[in-house]
């Protein structure tokens, strides 16, 4: 049985990988910023635990990490999107898209790392939906 933390499971590919992960019988946990009612849909579905958590937030990272333990894989499924013109974008929402999407992965994979070093191993995934294109 592995432990292992998908970003973004409360909805799409992040909710897929959790039932997935779960079937098989793995110990599951899930990052998930605001929806509350889908998180208590996919936990209850799956049994899977969920943390309110923006990866964005490298202290709510650690902090999500340290309740959860070692962990054998981490999935980093957690992005965010803006429709349209990038003339047209905000530099706060431009600041949020990578602070979610690039710095998420950073702040996930920083706060795995000891447990794979210390265990020499582990396994990292990132994931892109079609909005990446």
């Amino acid at each position: 049985m592995k432990t292992v933390v998908i970003t973004g499971g409360s909805r799409g590919i992040g909710a897929a990988a959790v039932e997935l992960f779960s079937g098989r019988g793995d110990r599951v946990y899930f990052l998930y910023e605001k929806n509350h009612e889908a998180a208590r849909e996919v936990m209850t579905r799956t049994g899977a635990v969920g943390i309110c958590c923006d990866v964005a937030d490298g202290q709510a990272v650690k902090q999500a990490f340290g309740e959860i333990g070692d962990v054998d894989i981490l999935i980093c499924n957690a992005g965010t999107v803006h429709s349209g013109l990038m003339s047209m974008m905000a530099e706060t929402d431009w600041d949020r898209l990578f602070d979610v999407n690039v710095k998420g992965i950073y702040t996930c994979v920083n706060a795995a790392m000891p447990a794979f070093l210390r265990n020499h191993n582990g396994t990292i995934i990132t994931v892109s939906s079609m909005w990446g294109q």
